[in-house]
């Protein structure tokens, strides 16, 4: 897969470096709600409508950054998925008679179809994601400490939670897949095997046999991809669990609980002051 990056590092910088951008927005959306919050609680009308239009304009930057990392990253994943089809292809064809024959023809074009497709969407799609994720938590990470340090503890907490999920499924996700993948082969050798035999199936009158075969592959094959689902779904949820609403949500809920601290502070020594 190195070398397929290595043939797009261009898209594949520009994708980076769109979503490190983007990344960093969201975090800083947080620093300027809170800005906001401030502003408002102050009641300076002028800074409040100065922030408002800052406001307008960074969140419509902020949408043409998002906009550009999703174009670049899927313009580099149809690129990549373009090449490694064509060299599965080749690959193929470069067999000897006796070597091709060693294998069903669906099961090369089950390759170059669901095995490829399973490549983009359990490598490709994760590997963007991982670097957003990445950059928003050490980004969110560095200003939590500095908002609250306390509230940063029981974040490290739920991260590790987060991190301990996916390492207690990962060999059992894992073998989930291995089975679906082996499934959608067989199914695809199947189908192609059904429709080779059409004319035998019309003149033998094996409709209702051939119908009951299919309908038997076809629950196999989907209660396999439920089964790598339900595990993906556990996963997730774990992993999501600290910050419901995305990594973003963690570090906005910081500012505001931090903003309360802070104000809370401000009126009991505000009491404790008028009381003397």
């Amino acid at each position: 897969m190195t070398a397929y990056i290595k043939r797009n590092k261009f898209f594949f910088l520009l994708t980076v470096l769109t979503s490190i951008i983007a990344s960093l927005g969201y975090v800083f959306m947080a620093v300027l709600l809170q800005q906001l919050l401030d502003i408002a609680m102050g009641k300076n009308i002028h800074q409040f409508m100065r922030i408002v239009i800052f406001s307008i304009g960074y969140f419509a930057l902020l949408g043409i950054f998002l906009y550009l990392q999703s174009l670049f990253s899927k313009k580099v994943i149809c690129r990549i998925m373009c090449q490694i089809r064509s060299d599965v292809f080749r690959g193929i064809i470069d067999h000897n008679v006796e070597d091709f024959a060693k294998k069903n023809t669906a099961d090369y074009i089950s390759v170059i179809t669901n095995d490829v497709k399973m490549l983009e969407d359990h490598f490709l799609l994760p590997l963007f994601e991982l670097v957003q994720h990445t950059v928003i938590f050490i980004s969110s990470f560095v200003l939590m400490i500095y908002f609250d340090t306390v509230v940063t503890i029981c974040v490290i907490a739920a991260i590790a939670v987060m991190f301990l999920i996916p390492s207690l499924m990962g060999g059992r996700l894992e073998k989930r897949q291995n089975l679906f993948s082996l499934k959608l082969e067989n199914f695809t050798s199947s189908l192609k095997d059904i429709l080779s035999g059409f004319e035998i199936i019309k003149s033998y009158s094996m409709k209702k046999y051939i119908i009951q075969r299919f309908d038997e592959e076809n629950t196999q094959t989907i209660n396999s991809k439920y089964n790598v689902d339900k595990f993906l779904a556990l996963n997730e949820g774990g992993v999501r669990l600290p910050f419901p609403y995305g990594s973003d949500s963690g570090f906005i809920f910081i500012c505001l609980f931090h903003h309360h601290r802070t104000y809370n502070s401000r009126y009991f020594i505000g009491n404790g002051t008028s009381k003397q």
